[in-house]
């Protein structure tokens, strides 16, 4: 008889109260200089889930442009997104949590 391997559930974080918060920020990409944004702030700002979509402290505010629109976005491919920018998707990850972090201790 086989042996089953026991593979780990994914963590869930789910928490809405933050992605609407994080829908209230700037572009990511533009408080860090990345300056083609079509939204700066308010309505248009999107949340970017960097590692799935069951990881909401995974997550950044980004306009449409960098986050789906863009030739190079979010959604267009994450290596070329990275390459792009200079950044790592473990950066961003990094980012993401301790944007998290923030809100949390704001609480």
């Amino acid at each position: 008889m086989a042996h089953r391997v026991k593979v780990p559930k994914p963590t869930v974080i789910k928490d809405a109260k933050y992605l609407a918060w994080l829908r209230t920020q700037a572009c990511y990409f533009l408080r860090y200089g990345f300056t083609e944004c079509h939204d700066f702030l308010g309505s248009g700002i999107e949340v970017s889930h960097l590692d799935g979509k069951s990881r909401d402290d995974r997550c950044l505010p980004s306009c449409p442009g960098h986050h789906r629109t863009n030739r190079v976005s979010w959604h267009s491919g994450q290596k070329s997104f990275c390459a792009y920018y200079g950044v790592t998707k473990e950066q961003l990850i990094a980012e993401a949590e301790r944007l998290y972090a923030i809100y949390k201790e704001g609480l």
